[in-house]
């Protein structure tokens, strides 16, 4: 069984990886960040409950778990190199004719990657909600 290599950072490697090893990176990709819909859910349910039995301190430390859940669904917060976006990119490098788009198209990938490794609070705030909890 061969193993494919961890993501490249940054520059043409990026798409022609996704391309390599497309399979890999949509399990990897919907492990990470599809993960967020179950952990969304159980928040919620956990503020409700407080909200329902006027559980102190409250349900805030679970609104802090349901917004951190949100915030890393919207922005798909996730791994360097991670992100739905980058699928879409990869075909466009991949048909492109000329050096040039692929330029192109590999620094969209590269402003894709950093917009997505700008946003690691949404795990710091899962970690406050979880470590708030009783």
């Amino acid at each position: 069984m061969s193993r494919a290599p961890v993501p490249p950072a940054s520059d043409a490697a990026v798409p022609e990886y996704i391309r390599a090893h497309r399979l890999v990176y949509v399990i990897e990709l919907v492990c990470f960040v599809g993960l967020s819909i179950p952990a969304l859910l159980v928040f919620q349910r956990l503020c409700c409950d407080a909200l329902a039995h006027r559980q102190e301190p409250g349900p805030h430390r679970w609104a802090v778990g349901v917004g951190s859940e949100i915030t890393a669904l919207a922005v798909s917060s996730s791994p360097q190199s991670l992100y739905r976006g980058l699928l879409v990119l990869s075909d466009a490098y991949q048909d492109a004719a000329k050096p040039e788009e692929r330029t192109g198209l590999s620094s969209a990938a590269d402003a894709v990657a950093a917009t997505t490794n700008a946003m690691p609070w949404a795990g710091v705030l899962t970690a406050a909600a979880i470590s708030s909890s009783p």
